[in-house]
């Protein structure tokens, strides 16, 4: 039996992400109680049109630290391209324009191409 997601009635009045995703939410409400200069990681869909809301809320609020995409093949039997993104919040708009991110992708790597950690 698949599992349902449900949402207090009031979260569309407090989060305007465009998207009825429970994933959009848990990103939103971590973002506003991450203390300023702290960081966070977590795995947004960022391309998703519906999830527009919530990467501007991103943008507005958070410097990108990392972006790290993975293999669609890494979570075996599971269909996805995962990534993880590691924020910073930060409510110095000159600061988050000026920032300057790591991006790294694994996208090319198989599961046979991975060497077994010592």
């Amino acid at each position: 039996m698949a599992s349902k997601s449900s949402r207090g009635a009031h979260y569309d009045d407090v989060y305007d992400l465009g998207s009825k995703d429970s994933y959009g939410y848990f990103i939103a409400n971590a973002i506003k109680r991450l203390p300023e200069g702290n960081t966070s990681s977590a795995r947004p869909f960022l391309t998703i049109g519906t999830h527009k809301a919530l990467r501007d809320l991103i943008l507005s609020t958070c410097k990108v630290v990392r972006i790290v995409k993975l293999h669609r093949a890494t979570f075996p039997g599971i269909d996805i391209f995962p990534a993880i993104i590691e924020l910073e919040r930060c409510s110095d708009a000159a600061q988050r324009a000026a920032n300057i991110y790591q991006f790294m992708t694994f996208g090319a790597c198989t599961p046979d191409d991975q060497q077994p950690v010592a």
